[in-house]
């Protein structure tokens, strides 16, 4: 195996250009795959590392950092743009709110 073309990453061998496909558990390029797409988060507060960014959470329960807005509260889910990645950890900007209960039909 070529290590210039792959890497190990846990028990699998990565492509070092993977995408993040289903045969790649690197958790790197699964996350450099999302940057230009759009998420929805739910903010839990500030970041642990500075009280200049806030916090939150995909559906898949990945972190996203965003900058500070003082209109955006704990509890809130908004949709972000995702700009920069690390292994463990996503970077976007704010773009909207996003209304939950537009989500859902109910029928009685």
């Amino acid at each position: 195996m070529d290590v210039k073309q792959k890497r190990q990453c846990g028990n699998n061998w990565c492509n070092v250009n993977c995408t993040g496909g289903k045969d790649c558990d690197c958790s790197l390029e699964k996350n450099n795959a999302q940057i230009d797409t759009e998420e929805i988060i739910l903010i839990e507060g500030f970041s642990k590392k500075s009280n200049d960014n806030l916090a939150g959470r995909t559906d898949g329960n990945k972190v996203v950092i965003i900058p500070f807005d003082d209109k955006i509260k704990p509890g809130s889910y908004v949709k972000v743009k995702i700009n920069r990645a690390t292994s463990g950890t996503l970077f976007g900007d704010f773009i909207d709110f996003y209304d939950v209960k537009s989500d859902f039909a109910f029928t009685v």
